[in-house]
């Protein structure tokens, strides 16, 4: 087999405690957020996925560890997305209102470089570190510093922001097994008056919008706001504002500071309303209903099949994987997928084989129904596709249980 390998892992990721029971496992999966080929020899490696638990933290946790080889060949690109950008935008205006001019940041895991673009263009010293090669190279084109290495204890003496007065870590920690590494190197770019801003899945919200595609290998950890909490507060920092964004079913922003050190301006970089803890029983009621809606997902498509209508799908990023994976889906469900992530055309999803292809050949194509897998962009990708629905073309969503068609006929 080729492609990502995998570690067991010993102790919780947060607290080093044993983790506990077996909260949800699935046999030997595709990874989500590799890609392969379409027609080179079928190698790619299939990796278990065991859902648990620490019953010391809480923290909700994959016993599996992709090796750090995965994200060489990281192709997440947040600057192809109308909604995510504008979710970077509203984070960019909010950081220029309450930072000085000529600010120093620096984010940590900035894919193509979106967001420091955004800062730079409002007068702001920018640097980053991404580990993932192709969106290190699209950050680098725009003239960014951005190093194509992973942060950490060892690479922050060469970070291009040495004393930074904001550091923003978005959709990383759900990533990461050593947490120890990412703060010690924190040590070394930022002081008292630092500010940290935190960005990752808030798993209440994955539970109560029913988010099964939201876990992954790649997503090792599943923060709430108490885990979260728990983290950061492990490390010397404290929450001073958090609220939920609209981003992958919802999303934790939160502003730290070093502990002991007053709160200031940061409590204005927030959005949207206070997290929420789960509802007791929640996560267990998530998961008894899980394998019954795959089994729904794969009954429709199969309806869809028996009417001999051709079905797409658009969106091609982790959760794609995730759903056509666990639900054993195959191109005769699914006989494409289109994304504007021009560095995924021309290849394939691990598994399943469902090629990707650019979105401009959608009206050439003409696809009797369209599946939106990419569910947090679902009224983004209705509006843009607005031509393929007056020619015909029907959309499902996944939002409901089964999926349903939506967005007029």
């Amino acid at each position: 087999m080729t492609g990502p390998a995998a570690t067991l892992q010993e102790g919780c990721r947060l607290c080093g405690e044993p983790l506990g029971s077996v909260l949800k496992r699935f046999g030997p999966l595709p990874v989500a957020g590799s890609y392969v080929q379409q027609d080179t020899p079928r190698t790619e490696a299939l990796i278990p996925f065991t859902l648990m638990r620490c019953e010391a933290c809480g923290l909700v946790q994959l016993q599996e560890s992709l090796t750090a080889d995965f994200y060489k060949d990281y192709r997440f690109i947040g600057g192809t997305s109308t909604s995510y950008k504008d979710h970077l935008q509203a984070i960019a205006v909010r950081v220029a209102g309450c930072l000085r001019a000529g600010a120093t940041v620096l984010e940590i895991g900035p894919g193509d470089g979106t967001l420091l673009e955004m800062l730079r263009s409002a007068g702001m010293q920018v640097g980053g570190f991404e580990p993932a090669i192709e969106p290190a190279r699209a950050a680098c084109a725009k003239k960014l510093e951005v190093r194509n290495e992973p942060f950490g204890r060892d690479t922050a003496r060469a970070s291009p922001i040495q004393a930074a007065d904001l550091v923003i870590i978005r959709h990383v920690l759900e990533h990461i097994d050593d947490f120890g590494t990412i703060f010690e190197g924190l040590e070394r770019v930022t002081g008292s008056d630092t500010i940290l801003l935190v960005e990752v899945p808030d798993l209440t919200s994955t539970l109560d919008g029913r988010l099964y595609s939201s876990f992954y290998h790649a997503h090792p950890c599943y923060f709430s706001i108490e885990t979260l909490t728990r983290l950061l507060s492990r490390f010397g920092w404290r929450i001073t504002a958090a609220g939920i964004v609209d981003i992958f079913g919802g999303s934790i922003l939160a502003s730290a500071k070093r502990s002991g050190v007053a709160s200031g301006a940061e409590r204005e970089m927030t959005f949207g309303p206070d997290p929420k803890k789960a509802t007791p029983g929640s996560l267990e009621a998530f998961l008894r209903n899980w394998q019954q809606t795959l089994d729904e997902l794969r009954r429709f498509l199969e309806g869809l099949l028996r009417e001999s209508l051709v079905v797409a799908g658009y969106g091609a990023d982790e959760r794609t994987t995730s759903v056509i994976g666990t639900a054993g889906l195959t191109p005769r469900h699914v006989r494409c997928l289109y994304d504007k992530n021009r560095a995924l055309h021309l290849l394939a999803i691990p598994g399943a084989r469902v090629p990707i292809r650019d979105p401009a050949r959608l009206l050439e194509d003409r696809p009797d129904v369209l599946v939106i897998f990419a569910q947090s962009h679902e009224e983004a990708i209705i509006t843009e596709q607005e031509r393929y629905r007056e020619t015909g073309g029907r959309f499902v969503t996944l939002r409901t249980r089964p999926p349903s068609f939506v967005g007029g006929s």
